[in-house]
């Protein structure tokens, strides 16, 4: 039975997509294609986006201090609940305010937004 890869090589391999800057923004493209296509078949004509940032606490030098007191990082998430799709995404130092940027993150999550 297989099971998940480790996350040093999940990340090992992250790093090495996003290098040239265009391997990370194709993983978005296929995300954006496919949330496209579940919404064009879904009947729900309401959704629920969900935010989350989450404090991840880090050894690596440059990583900043949390509102935790951790040194880390804090992405920030959206999902879409009832469908349990990610629509955005945004990686922040872990000195970020939750909060900040809020708008332009929501705005960003939006489906309509992605097209344009």
């Amino acid at each position: 039975m297989r099971g998940l890869p480790a996350s040093c090589t999940v990340g090992d391999w992250l790093r090495r997509m996003g290098r040239d800057g265009r391997g990370l923004s194709g993983l978005g493209k296929v995300n954006q294609h496919m949330v496209a296509e579940v919404l064009k078949r879904d009947k729900r004509t309401e959704y629920t986006l969900d935010t989350d940032a989450t404090v991840i606490e880090s050894e690596k030098e440059e990583a900043k201090w949390s509102y935790k007191k951790e040194k880390g990082y804090q992405p920030l998430l959206g999902f879409l609940f009832e469908l349990g799709l990610v629509l955005g995404d945004e990686f922040r130092d872990g000195n970020v305010p939750a909060g900040s940027g809020m708008v332009e993150f929501l705005e960003a999550c939006h489906p309509s937004q992605k097209d344009a």
